[in-house]
C-alpha cells in the first residue's frame, strides 16, 4: 500500500481522492513536497496536542509521502 493511500487518524484526507501533499506536488514539484513535508514534520513534532504518540506516527507518514515521491523522482 502506497504512503498516499492511507491516512493517520482519520478518513478526511483519503475520502477527498487526493492528499494534500499529492496537490502539492502537483503544483510545486519535488522541492514544493518537500518543504510542505519539512513544515508538517516539524509541527507533528513539536506540538503538545494531546497523543504524542500518534503525532509521531503522522510526522513518520509525512516522511513515508516524501520518501515515494523521491523514489518516482530518482532524487
Amino acid at each position: 500500500m502506497k504512503a498516499t493511500d492511507k491516512q493517520v487518524a482519520g478518513q478526511h484526507y483519503t475520502e477527498l481522492g487526493l492528499q494534500p501533499l499529492e496537490v502539492t506536488f502537483a503544483n510545486f514539484g519535488y522541492e514544493g513536497l518537500r518543504a510542505s513535508i519539512y513544515t508538517k514534520v516539524n509541527k507533528y513534532l513539536t506540538r503538545n496536542k494531546g497523543n504524542h504518540v500518534q503525532d509521531l506516527e503522522k510526522a513518520i507518514h509525512c516522511l513515508q509521502i516524501q520518501l515515494e515521491y523521491a523514489r518516482e523522482e530518482e532524487i
